[in-house]
């Protein structure tokens, strides 16, 4: 109980801030393509740096084993999702894309600080690289069917990609801590849930709330995204030990997490329904204020 509570607290003080960027855009304060300013900024700065921090701590073979399971779990995690996403919606690659891929990153990191403390982050760095990875490869495809725009060199370059390797030569070779660089990190670091949660009101500033309210399609992804995977993914925990509850508990907050604001920014950038895919969005980040505590008090209750 004690651990939902904690995550409503915490996505309530999104929402307040979702709140301050809806008010923001239509005051006329920030504009669409200052929430994309932003946005690059969370992409190619904060998070990297949450990543990079993330692995800046003393090497253990503990960690090391740890670092190994997480990355197979969060594979396995995204496997399933975007197995459940292709059964669902295999002719809308949109919302196929929508429910395979949470908002780890922006979400996830900040949720998993507030429940488990900061060092869990260590948990989900893999999920978040190998989302990337996958948006940037299979996400791209089934939203737009063409096989020529997945390019290598675009894996290569993806900044959350680099920082994850990054972290992991800083991790394995011990590099020692900077107090000077870990204090300007951690400032850096903070940024992330206010930038999220601005530019999610933004998105929501812009969404028809008639079409947000009445579809019924959007529900039925909303469902699958937050409520279907999660469970899915909490099953499959579930035959896990329970010797790795922290891992177990923040990987499934991220793979919880409502749908990632990536799914509009690609509908736009390759001239898909980015009208469904902002609407998607605001609707599955609104419905995880009761999703998201349900689903973590039901795993904190099993994992025990």
């Amino acid at each position: 109980m004690e651990v939902g509570l904690i995550l409503l607290k915490q996505i309530s003080i999104m929402f307040i801030l979702m709140l301050l960027g809806f008010m923001l855009f239509k005051k006329g304060k920030i504009t669409k393509a200052g929430s994309k300013e932003l946005g690059t900024v969370l992409i190619y700065c904060v998070i990297p740096i949450i990543i990079i921090r993330t692995f800046w701590v003393e090497y253990t073979a503990e960690k090391m084993q740890s670092l190994i399971y997480t990355t197979v779990i969060a594979l396995i995690t995204l496997i399933l999702a975007m197995l459940i996403g292709y059964i669902f919606f295999k002719k809308d690659g949109v919302k196929q894309f929508s429910v395979a891929f949470s908002n780890a990153g922006f979400l996830g990191i900040p949720l998993v600080s507030a429940v488990l403390g900061d060092q869990a982050v260590f948990y989900i760095a893999s999920l978040i690289a190998l989302l990337n990875i996958f948006q940037f490869t299979y996400g791209v495809f089934i939203m737009t069917k063409n096989k020529e725009l997945i390019s290598l060199n675009k894996i290569k370059t993806n900044p959350i990609l680099i920082s994850f390797v990054i972290g992991l030569l800083i991790f394995i070779f011990k590099v020692p801590n900077i107090d000077l660089v870990d204090s300007t990190m951690s400032l850096i670091a903070g940024l992330n849930t206010p930038l999220a949660m601005i530019i999610s009101g933004v998105y929501l500033a812009q969404a028809n709330l008639k079409d947000l309210v009445s579809s019924i399609s959007l529900y039925k992804v909303s469902l699958i995204r937050l409520i279907i995977i999660p469970l899915a993914t909490l099953g499959f925990m579930l035959i896990l030990p329970n010797s790795l509850y922290d891992m177990k508990l923040a990987i499934l907050i991220a793979a919880s997490a409502p749908t990632g604001s990536n799914v509009a920014i690609y509908a736009q950038q390759y001239d898909q329904d980015y009208k469904t895919s902002v609407l998607i969005v605001c609707l599955t980040t609104l419905l995880s204020i009761i999703s998201m505590p349900l689903i973590i008090m039901l795993a904190s209750y099993l994992f025990q």
